[in-house]
């Protein structure tokens, strides 16, 4: 059951990154033409600047969800910091904080969906052929995106939290740091012995070298 949850998941996640990667796809060549056109061709797209606010209204809703799902999103985690010394304790409070937000959000669909069902009837400004819900559409998908991804990031990161599993990406970078230093540090090391190995036997290497020249210029 849970594998089939977990496989589920994924595949939700992967529509949800597709679908912002062709949005942003789409944004940055919808607006490298409307320069091109305006500038180069004096003929502007007159819808162009509309769609772009659009689309950029719907990826960050959506992809809001994405960066619950890496728990990336900026936040005051003085609290956290300070019940390290308790991972229990510090588990808990982070339940409770990811369960605010979404309390928080599911508070906020029934307006969404309330705008979203006055704005049917209203036409975009250029575009008139696209219903405004259309655009308030975005609301309530980013809800569901960002409740979707609190759920999927939660349980593993409380796990980790509770047992003290540190999987941050700074701490495993800065660990990778560590190490890589650590080895230059003992390759530096090396090279410093060997050169003073060398520097130790040179004068006597280059005298036994030499002697055998000195006695036949005796001879």
């Amino acid at each position: 059951m849970l594998r089939n949850l977990k496989k589920v998941d994924k595949v939700i996640e992967w529509i949800f990154v597709i679908f912002c990667a062709v949005l942003l796809f789409s944004m940055l060549w919808l607006t490298f033409f409307m320069v091109f056109f305006r500038y180069v061709l004096n003929n502007s797209i007159i819808w162009a600047e509309e769609a772009l606010r659009y689309m950029m209204v719907w990826l960050v809703l959506v992809g809001a969800g994405l960066t619950f799902r890496a728990d990336q999103h900026v936040c005051i985690d003085v609290m956290q910091s300070i019940l390290g010394r308790w991972p229990k304790v510090q588990a808990v409070h982070y339940i409770f904080t990811r369960l605010v937000v979404v309390v928080f959000l599911l508070w906020l669909m029934p307006p969404a969906l309330e705008l979203m069902e006055k704005m049917a009837n209203v036409t975009a400004t250029a575009m008139t052929w696209l219903p405004k819900s259309a655009v308030y559409c975005a609301m309530p998908v980013g809800i569901v995106s960002m409740i979707l991804g609190i759920a999927s990031i939660v349980p593993k990161r409380a796990y980790d939290i509770w047992h003290g599993i540190e999987d941050d990406e700074l701490v495993l970078e800065l660990q990778a740091k560590a190490e890589e230093m650590e080895e230059e540090l003992q390759e530096f090391e090396l090279e410093q012995s060997e050169q003073k190995a060398i520097g130790e036997n040179g004068p006597a290497a280059i005298l036994t070298e030499a002697s055998p020249d000195e006695g036949g210029e005796k001879e």
